[in-house]
C-alpha cells in the first residue's frame, strides 16, 4: 500500500499491530529471534563436513565436535559481518564528514519500503546520516556480543550450568544466522549512501515506464574492454571513493578529458563504477585481479579498501611497469599525503617510485588520473585481448513494491512463472579443475530466464553472467540485451555489486508485504514465516568462497530462502591452482543445512484459525545445499522452488521446473515428485498422460482416464482425492504459521505459546 504522509502510515500500523499482536522486537538480540531460528534449525539440523564434500560421504560427528564446528561457523560468519560492517562505517564517517548528520536519505517514491532489512531488525528506516549511524551502531554492537559468545558460549548453555566449550550447536547456529541478518543490514547501508549521496544508480527514483531497460545495456565488460592506447587507471577493493573523486576531476577538467583516460575497475569497485559514471569498465571479478595485470592492463593501479583475495599488488605491478596509489593501506608504501598532487606525479616519475600511500580518496583519485597520464607517456609493451569483451547492464539498485505486485500474479496467485531466482557471489576462475567454464553462471541464468523465472545478479557473478551471448548476423547479441531490466516474469535485473547483495532479501521482504499486509518494522518472524511458506525463491551462491559470502548465505537462510552453493572443485585442485585458486563455493563451505523429506516429524504447520498441527509436503527440502555443477544446481534450485502454501497454478509451475530439469540432465525423475502432488492438475498438460502412469504404476495410485481416483497416503493407506487433501497438506488459500504464537484462533492454550 502507498501512503501520502507518515501519520497515515502510522494509522494503518497500528491497526495492523491491533490485529495481528505480532512481538515486535526492537534492536533485536540473536535471542529475540530465537522462536524463528529453532523452527529452522529442528526443521534443517546442521551439516558438518570435511573440505571434500560429498553427502555420501558424510560422516556422523558426535555433539562435542558438532558444536566445536558450529562455534567455527560463528566464527566465520562473525568475519564476515566484520568486514561489510567496516566497509559500512569507512563510508558512514566519510559521508557524515562532507554532507552533514542532516543529509536526508531518499531513496525514491517507488519504493515504499525502504531500508527493510534494517527496520525488520530496528524498528525503523534509516532517514538521514544520522538514522543510519545510530542502526551501524547497533550491528557494531551486536558483533561484540556474537563475539564475546565465540568465546564464551551460548547464554543457554551458561544458564543451565555446562562447562565452558560444552555449549550446543543449535545456540552457536542460531548466533551465526544472526550475523547473517546484520551484514545485510551493514551492505544495506553501505548501499543506500551509494545512491543517496554520491549518485548511484537507484531504481526507487525511476518511474516503473522505464524499468524496462533500466540502465541501458551499455556497460563494458572483460580484459578487452579497455583501451590500452589511452591511460588506463584500474582500481581495487572495496572501497569506491578514489574512483569517485577520479571522475569528478575528470569531469572538472573540462570537454574531452573523459574520454581521454580509462576508468576500470575489478570485483566489487569495478561494479560500483559504473553505478554512476557510465563509461567505467569492469575488467573482472576480484578472483581474477590477477589476470588483469598479466594482460598488461594498468597504467595505475589504486587500492582502496580491503581486498577479496589475496594478492601482492606491488609485485604485480612492477612486473608490467604500473604505478601503485594506495589509499588507507600500507603496501610497504611511504605516506606522503602532506604533498600536493603535482609534487607527487613528480616524485614518482622522476624517481621511479613503485608507488606512494595516501590517506584522503580525493587526493588519491586526481593522483591516479594524473600519473596515468604522466605514466602513459614512457613506451611500454602491453598485451591485447580482443575478443574478452561484453556488454551488461550496470546495476539498477532495489526492487519496487509496484514490480512485485505485478510479480506476484506470475508466481503466487497465478500464472505460470516457476519463481524468482537469485543468483550472486564472487565470481568463477574458470580455469581450475572442477571450476568449469566459467560461463556456468550466465548458462544457469539463461536457462531459467527461458523457462519464465524472475532472474537477478547481485555481486561479481553479474560479469559473469554477461559472458553469455548469441551470434547474429549484426555480430553478438547478449544476455542482458536479450532480456527486460524490469522485475518481472521473464526479466533480467542487475541489483549492483557486492553491498548490493543485500536488495535480494529486502526485495523478498517486500513481496511479503505485498501478498500479508503485516508490521514491516521489528517484525522479523511474521515476515519470514509468511515468506518461508509462500514465496518461490531461492538463492544460488556461485563461485569463489569468502567469509562474506558464509555470512549471506546464513543470512538468506535465516530469510527464509533457500540457498544453493557451487560449484564443486577437485580435491586436486587447490594444490595444483595455488595460490592463484581460492577454491569453489562447495569445496569450502563446511556446514549446510539439510533437511530430511523421509522423516515424517519434520514437515508440517499449524492451521492459522484452528491450531491444528496438520502434515505438509517436504518442501522446502533443503535449506543451505551444496552441489558440483550447474545441471546439479538447476534441478536442485528447481526443486526449492516447492512452497507448501502454493496455489495450484505455481504448484504445477514448480513442479514442472523440477521435472523437466530431473529429466533433461539426469534421464529420469526425482523419487519424491510424487509428494508435491494434489491434483491431476497440477501436471504439466505436455506431460500428464506420462506422469499419471508413473503414478499408477510406481506409487500405487489409483487412476481413472486423465484423473486421479485415490492417492496414496505417506502412510501407505490408499484414499480419495478430497481426504487426501484434507490429511496431507494445507487448503489452498488457508492462513498457516510455522509459530504457535501467530496462530490467531483458540486451538491453541495461552500456556503452549
Amino acid at each position: 500500500m502507498f501512503f501520502n504522509n507518515p501519520a497515515e502510515e502510522e494509522a494503518v500500523e497500528e491497526e495492523q499491530l491491533e490485529q495481528w499482536k505480532p512481538r515486535l522486537n526492537i534492536f533485536a538480540d540473536a535471542a529475540d529471534i530465537e522462536e524463528w531460528d529453532s523452527v529452522l534449525l529442528n526443521r534443517y539440523p546442521a551439516v558438518y563436513a570435511n573440505a571434500e564434500l560429498n553427502l555420501k560421504k558424510e560422516e556422523k560427528l558426535k555433539k562435542e565436535e558438532q558444536a566445536k564446528q558450529a562455534r567455527q561457523s560463528l566464527q566465520e560468519a562473525c568475519k564476515g559481518l566484520s568486514r561489510q560492517l567496516g566497509v559500512a562505517r569507512r563510508l558512514l564517517d566519510f559521508s557524515v564528514e562532507r554532507f552533514g548528520r542532516e543529509k536526508e536519505l531518499k531513496i525514491g517514491k517507488s519504493v515504499t519500503y525502504p531500508s527493510m532489512n534494517t527496520s525488520l531488525l530496528t524498528g525503523f528506516y534509516t532517514k538521514n546520516l544520522g538514522e543510519a549511524e545510530r542502526a551501524l551502531c547497533y550491528a557494531e554492537s551486536q558483533l561484540s556480543k556474537l563475539l564475546l559468545a565465540q568465546e564464551q558460549g551460548g547464554e543457554q548453555g551458561r544458564e543451565q550450568g555446562r562447562e565452558q566449550g560444552g555449549e550446543s550447536a543449535e545456540e552457536f547456529e542460531e548466533k551465526a544466522l544472526h550475523a547473517g541478518s546484520l551484514t545485510f543490514l551493514a551492505m544495506e547501508i553501505a548501499e543506500t549512501l551509494k545512491m543517496c549521496c554520491f549518485g548511484f544508480y537507484n531504481a526507487g527514483t525511476r518511474p516503473a515506464t522505464e524499468y524496462t531497460d533500466f540502465p541501458p545495456v551499455e556497460t563494458e565488460v572483460g580484459l578487452g574492454a579497455a583501451d590500452t592506447s589511452k591511460p588506463v587507471v584500474v582500481f581495487l577493493g572495496s572501497d569506491f571513493l578514489p574512483a569517485w573523486f577520479a571522475v569528478e576531476y575528470l569531469r572538472r577538467s573540462g570537454a574531452g578529458s573523459e574520454e581521454a583516460v580509462e576508468i576500470c575497475g575489478v570485483g566489487a569497485v569495478g561494479h560500483d563504477i559504473p553505478r554512476f559514471y557510465k563509461r567505467g569498465k569492469v575488467l573482472a571479478s576480484a578472483v581474477k585481479a590477477r589476470e588483469v595485470f598479466r594482460a598488461g592492463i594498468p597504467d595505475v593501479v589504486v587500492v582502496s579498501g580491503e581486498l577479496c583475495f589475496e594478492l601482492d599488488v606491488l609485485e604485480e605491478a612492477k612486473r608490467v611497469g604500473a604505478k601503485v596509489v594506495a589509499c588507507g593501506l600500507d603496501l610497504e608504501l611511504e605516506e606522503r599525503s602532506a604533498k600536493t598532487v603535482q609534487d607527487l606525479v613528480s616524485e614518482v616519475l622522476e624517481k621511479d617510485l613503485p608507488g606512494v600511500r595516501i590517506s584522503g580518496p580525493e587526493k588519491a583519485g586526481e593522483l591516479a588520473v594524473r600519473l596515468a597520464v604522466g605514466v602513459k607517456k614512457i613506451p611500454k609493451k602491453k598485451g591485447k585481448i580482443k575478443q574478452d569483451k561484453f556488454l551488461m547492464r550496470a546495476g539498477r539498485g532495489p526492487m519496487s513494491e509496484l514490480e512485485w505486485r505485478d510479480l506476484t500474479f506470475g508466481i503466487i496467485l497465478g500464472g505460470n512463472g516457476p519463481g524468482m531466482i537469485n543468483i550472486l557471489g564472487c565470481g568463477d576462475r574458470g580455469d581450475c579443475e572442477g571450476s568449469g567454464n566459467g560461463k556456468e553462471v550466465a548458462e544457469i541464468a539463461r536457462y531459467f530466464l527461458e523457462r519464465n523465472a524472475l532472474v537477478t545478479v547481485s555481486g561479481c557473478v553479474a560479469a559473469d553472467v554477461a559472458k553469455y551471448f548469441d551470434e547474429e548476423e549484426g555480430g553478438r547479441k547478449f544476455l542482458f540485451e536479450q532480456y527486460i531490466a524490469a522485475g518481472v516474469l521473464k526479466g533480467l535485473v542487475n541489483f549492483g555489486g557486492c553491498t548490493a547483495i543485500s536488495h535480494v532479501p529486502a526485495a523478498v521482504y517486500r513481496g511479503a508485504l505485498v501478498g500479508s499486509g503485516y508490521v514491516p518494522k521489528a517484525n522479523w518472524t511474521q515476515i519470514a514465516d509468511y515468506l518461508y511458506a509462500r514465496l518461490p525463491v531461492v538463492a544460488i551462491i556461485w563461485g569463489a568462497w569468502t567469509e562474506t559470502m558464509f555470512a549471506v548465505a546464513s543470512g538468506l537462510v535465516r530469510s527464509g530462502i533457500p540457498v544453493v552453493v557451487g560449484p564443486s572443485c577437485s580435491p586436486s585442485c587447490s594444490p595444483s591452482c595455488s595460490p592463484s585458486c581460492s577454491g569453489s563455493s562447495s569445496s569450502n563451505f563446511k556446514r549446510f543445512f539439510l533437511g530430511d523429506k523421509n522423516d515424517r516429524s519434520k514437515w508440517w504447520m499449524y492451521d492459522g484459525v484452528t491450531g491444528e498441527k496438520k502434515e505438509v509436503e517436504p518442501c522446502p527440502v533443503h535449506m543451505l545445499v551444496p552441489v558440483e555443477t550447474k545441471e546439479e544446481a538447476i534441478a536442485m534450485s528447481a526443486k526449492l522452488l516447492h512452497r507448501p502454501l502454493a496455489l495450484r497454478d505455481p504448484r504445477l509451475a514448480s513442479l514442472e521446473a523440477e521435472n523437466e530439469a530431473y529429466k533433461n540432465f539426469f534421464g529420469e525423475y526425482s523419487d519424491d515428485w510424487h509428494l508435491f502432488v494434489r491434483s491431476e492438475q497440477e501436471l504439466h498438460v505436455m506431460r500428464r498422460a506420462e506422469l499419471l502412469r508413473k503414478l499408477k504404476e510406481e506409487h500405487g495410485w489409483e487412476i481413472e482416464g486423465m484423473r486421479i481416483k485415490r492417492a496414496r497416503h505417506r502412510s501407505g493407506e490408499l484414499m480419495e482425492m478430497a481426504e487426501y487433501n484434507k490429511k496431507y497438506g494445507i487448503q489452498l488459500g488457508r492462513y498457516s504459521t510455522l509459530v504457535k504464537r501467530l496462530v490467531t484462533g483458540k486451538g491453541i492454550k495461552k500456556e503452549d505459546v
